[in-house]
């Protein structure tokens, strides 16, 4: 055998294999091509479509946000109206002391009373004492007297001339007639009401705007101090236009720049406004020589691929493997995969694999980890009377109030249907510390839980059982798991709106159990 055929006998041990990298290494090189010229290159259409998916997300947080707020406030309203003593119309000073005992700090510029006929029967009270004027609406107060809940204009107070909500709800008495108006009064600059920019939202490339179609109204803007200001003049603005005539959805518009202008309009119903949320984006392709080189060096790479197969054969595959066991691993998983699609909040898969961790610091540190199992009370009967869709917009909001007092290093999940998970890490490690903590835990959630809903126009109320377990180092996750979830039928079989704690942290079969 010559030199050079004993060289390739070395590379190539048969010629079959030679055959079969080489056969290989040409699909690959006409499959890259074709990939790169074919799909590497971005499809504008498929890239505007992302986009607009992105902005339409975005729109519609911020729309059902500003609902949730009105809603809230119309329904606190509506409680405070039901129960109102009737008999205090006819004497104003009781009338105003009833007023500044109610629950009414989500009104910062104060509540009033009307009688039937329209006249002010107590002022606008905050517990200060101030009592501001605003412009009055007629309107919204004869819906208010019709015996409809209504939120007025935003106009300005007098005499300070600050942007300003009314809401007004009817006071009916045991017949149903209307006796009197209450009107709840919220600067349109309070914090967090009108809140337009999303925390997830950090590209200023995408303007908000909240708009009054009725009063033809900018009421917010993020790219300017515009409050209430008029809309653009007819004309000026073609997609403001449609959703001022009722357009809902979105838009995309490439200008002669290339640059891509995506506009989504979404609606806020409790007040017949919209929001606004327009991005602008540049989508190029990119040149064809950029391409020619790509294909180059892959010719190049296959060349050496194959010279090179037989020698690199196992570290490939073993770095393949590798590679796979590490796109399997929840952190590098597609986020949808570990979150619940309803709440977005971490599912039963991500809670495990974040109780694994947690246990195995835990085992190294001496510190202990706390498991709190959350069932919400009676939902399956609100769920039933009221639709699904009525539940699902009580367990996205419950799931944000749970998200709102949970450490950023603790985990809320949801585990299932009307089930919710808290996962508490590094707690003392000593029992009665780390169950005083669990327990604070628990109480927040039962507070969190049980502000009344808005629920299609309708006032209710949850409540909730809590399941708490704690464990160290050495606990089985099954162990602890079912712990909290016995501890939290404990406080479901004894009346609910409550917890229990699993009396130690070893887990037995039948924990003795500590009531909140």
């Amino acid at each position: 055998m010559t030199i050079a055929g004993l060289a390739i006998h070395r590379v190539f041990p048969s010629l079959r294999i030679a055959r079969g990298i080489g056969l290989g290494a040409l699909v690959l090189l006409v499959c890259t091509v074709l990939w790169i010229f074919l799909f590497q290159t971005p499809a504008p259409s498929n890239t505007h479509t992302v986009l607009a998916a992105q902005q339409t997300a975005l729109a519609n947080y911020v729309a059902r946000d500003i609902d949730y707020k009105l809603a809230e406030r119309s329904g606190l309203l509506t409680q405070m109206a039901s129960r109102m003593p009737l008999a205090l119309l006819d004497h104003p000073a009781q009338l105003r002391r009833w007023l500044l005992e109610q629950p009414h700090s989500l009104f910062t510029r104060g509540i009033a009373v009307t009688d039937s006929s329209g006249r002010t029967v107590a002022p606008y009270l905050q517990r200060s004492g101030h009592a501001p004027g605003h412009q009055a609406d007629n309107d919204f107060l004869r819906s208010a007297l019709s015996g409809s809940v209504s939120i007025g204009r935003p106009t300005r107070s007098l005499p300070a001339g600050e942007p300003v909500l009314p809401i007004a709800v009817p006071v009916k008495d045991a017949h149903g007639h209307v006796r009197a108006v209450l009107v709840g009064t919220t600067a349109l600059h309070a914090p967090g009401f009108l809140s337009l920019t999303p925390q997830s939202a950090n590209d200023e490339s995408t303007d908000f705007w909240l708009v009054s179609p009725r009063d033809r109204l900018l009421l917010a803007s993020t790219t300017a101090q515009q409050v209430l200001q008029p809309t653009p003049s007819a004309g000026s603005d073609a997609v403001l236009d449609r959703a001022l005539d009722g357009f809902r959805g979105t838009e995309v518009h490439t200008k002669p720049d290339a640059t891509v202008e995506i506009t989504a309009i979404a609606p806020v119903p409790a007040a017949g406004w919209f929001v606004l949320a327009r991005h602008t984006a540049t989508v190029s392709r990119p040149p064809t020589s950029w391409a020619t080189g790509i294909t180059a060096g892959v010719v190049v790479a296959l060349l050496l691929a194959g010279v090179g197969y037989v020698f690199f054969q196992r570290r490939t595959l073993v770095f393949t493997m590798r590679s796979w066991r590490k796109r399997r691993s929840p952190s590098t998983l597609p986020n949808a995969a570990y979150h619940d699609p309803l709440t977005g909040l971490p599912n039963t898969g991500l809670l495990a694999d974040r109780l694994a961790q947690a246990l195995a610091r835990a085992q190294r540190s001496g510190a202990r980890v706390g498991l709190l199992h959350i069932n919400l009370d009676q939902f399956g009967a609100l769920n039933e009377r009221m639709g699904v869709d009525a539940g699902d917009t009580a367990l996205t909001e419950i799931a944000r109030r749970l998200a709102a007092i949970v450490r950023e290093t603790d985990t809320l999940a949801r585990l299932d249907g009307d089930a919710f998970a808290v996962l508490l890490g590094e707690l003392d490690n000593a029992f009665e510390p780390a169950k005083i903590a669990a327990c604070a835990v628990a109480a927040k959630c039962l507070d969190a839980v049980a502000p009344t809903l808005l629920l299609n126009a309708e006032p209710c109320q949850l409540k909730a059982s809590v399941g708490i377990a704690l464990g160290a180092g050495h606990t089985e996750a099954d162990a602890l798991q079912s712990a909290a979830t016995r501890a939290m039928y404990h406080a479901k079989q004894v009346g609910g709106d409550r917890y229990f704690v699993a009396a130690t942290d070893t887990m037995p079969a039948n924990p003795a159990m500590a009531s909140a």
